[in-house]
Formats: structure tokens, C-alpha cells, sequence
């Protein structure tokens, strides 16, 4: 028996002629979708090739490095020697 079906008793709007089979999971062809569900059928063919057709990701930027804490402000001198500084200093005066 062959594959094609003729139509002819559904009706006026029927089409009439050979008609090929359809599954009831066939998917539907793109010219037949509108909006985004046209694009995706159109895209689905490719969708295993994405990874290999886009460019690489630019790679992530490296964070900022850490300020640097300030430096230490040197030790206080012990309290003979600013006692001896005051001395020299009021010398000076």
C-alpha cells in the first residue's frame, strides 16, 4: 500500500488529492509557526553547533589586588630620650 492517502470524503474544505501521512508527533514546519516558536524551529537544527560557532567568552577580569595596609608609625621613643630631645630642642630655642 502506498504511503499517500487520497481525500476525498471529509468534506468541501477537505483538500482533496494525495496527501502524505502525518505523525501525530510530527513537528511542524517553520513556514507554518509565527513569532519566536518560528525562530527557535528554525535554530533547532543548530543548536548542537552553538558552542562551536560562538566566539569564546572574554575572560572574566581579575579582581583589583588589595590595597596595601599603611605603614606601621614608628615606635615611640622610650621616655629618657624624649626627655633628651625636649632638652636639645629648648637648647635651640
Amino acid at each position: 500500500m502506498p504511503p499517500w492517502i487520497l481525500l476525498d470524503e471529509e468534506g468541501p474544505e477537505a483538500p482533496v488529492g494525495l496527501v502524505a501521512p502525518v505523525a501525530p508527533d510530527a513537528p511542524v514546519a517553520p513556514e507554518e509557526l509565527e513569532g519566536p516558536d518560528a525562530e527557535l524551529a528554525l535554530l533547532a537544527p543548530l543548536l548542537p553547533l552553538l558552542p562551536e560557532l560562538l566566539p569564546d567568552p572574554p575572560p572574566e577580569p581579575e579582581p583589583p589586588p588589595e590595597p596595601e595596609p599603611p605603614p606601621e608609625p614608628p615606635p615611640e621613643p622610650p621616655e629618657e630620650a624624649r626627655a633628651s630631645l625636649n632638652v636639645i630642642n629648648m637648647g635651640a630655642a
